[in-house]
């Protein structure tokens, strides 16, 4: 009973069940705890059959998950920094990451060395730091460039993800995943 306790069950309202609602609960539970077990059995199984199969495909798989658990990585990273922080970032800079993050790269580089950003001398530049936000306010500081930096490779990283998964997705019969969030758990549930 010290055990039930500890665990969180509640006692009374357990004996104020009848007998057939608590067999019904249990019969959920149950039901509850064997049906991951059994699409998880069903997943692993069709992987386990894919690499037993072909030799190309393992190493496909082998490098998948690297590539995975790096992207993760680097995504908590990314998202620690990026956390907790109200920014602003046109569309138009985020239709093109790669240029945006060069960009930044050289932004930061002029606050870290002191240096401010002039309209006339580095014209876009200034508008990068003028049309990004944080808090309102306009990009001032190395900081406010690494705030920006790591929103951007939160977005980077969970298309990276995204993509990396729709070909296993398909191979394994996995159900597309509806909300913006599914990549991260298909790889963290995989890897």
């Amino acid at each position: 009973m010290n055990r039930l306790d500890a665990a969180g069950v509640m006692l009374p309202e357990v004996r104020a069940l009848s007998r057939p609602a608590l067999d019904e609960l249990a019969g959920h539970r149950r039901e509850a705890l064997t049906l991951p077990i059994v699409c998880e059995g069903a997943r692993t199984d069709t992987l386990a059959e894919l690499l037993q199969a072909d030799p190309n495909r393992r190493a496909m798989w082998e490098d998948q998950v690297a590539a995975c658990q790096r992207a993760l990585a680097e995504f908590a990273t990314a998202t620690l920094v990026a956390a907790g922080h109200r920014m602003t970032v046109p569309d138009r800079y985020l239709a093109e990451p790669r240029w945006l993050l060069a960009q930044l790269g050289e932004l930061r580089q002029r606050f870290a060395a002191g240096k401010s950003v002039n309209k006339l001398f580095q014209g876009t530049l200034a508008e990068l730091a003028a049309a990004c936000r944080i808090y309102g306010e306009i990009l001032r500081i190395t900081g406010d460039v690494d705030i920006v930096v790591a929103y951007v490779n939160c977005l980077r990283l969970r298309q990276e993800l995204a993509t990396r998964w729709s070909a296993w997705r398909k191979q394994l019969n996995l159900p597309q995943e509806p909300d913006e969030q599914a990549e991260l758990r298909a790889a963290r549930g995989w890897v």
